[in-house]
């Protein structure tokens, strides 16, 4: 299996041998609700350059240290991710994996663009976490990068 880090994008990937047409997208789910999840919570990827969901799951599983962690089944393409629920503005409002994410959501953290994520057949995208609920509904323009 060929590895390679994006470490100090947070972000790993990881491309199996005799790669399939399909990727995948995996992180963790963070909801601000004291460790509770929100009814109805998933995790979707949009088409970047459209709001087309490509793919959406609400199967998550938690560590041991209570984190909810997704995996999505996506195909090769660029994408943007993001949490909803349908008590947030009526399933309207989408958190994503943003540049504040990255930050670390800390005050002075003010970047909420999203961050685009690029899926190649057979790769593992890892370290999404979808989980900027503080920024508006509308996306700011996608930032790049992992190609």
């Amino acid at each position: 299996m060929l590895f390679r880090s994006f470490a100090s994008l947070g972000v790993s990937t990881s491309v199996a041998d005799g790669a399939l047409k399909d990727g995948r997208i995996t992180g963790e789910l963070r909801y601000p609700s004291c460790n509770k999840t929100a009814p109805g919570l998933e995790v979707c990827a949009e088409a970047v350059g459209s709001r087309d969901t490509t793919a959406c799951t609400s199967d998550f599983e938690a560590t041991e240290a209570g984190e909810l962690t997704y995996t999505l089944d996506v195909p090769a393409g660029r994408y943007l991710v993001f949490a909803r629920t349908p008590i947030v503005r009526g399933g309207q409002y989408r958190a994503y994996f943003s540049q504040a994410v990255r930050c670390g959501l800390e005050v002075g953290c003010d970047d909420h663009a999203p961050i685009e994520i690029g899926v190649r057949p057979g790769q593992t995208v890892s370290g999404v976490h979808p989980s900027d609920w503080l920024r508006g509904t509308e996306p700011p323009k996608p930032q790049p990068l992992v190609n």
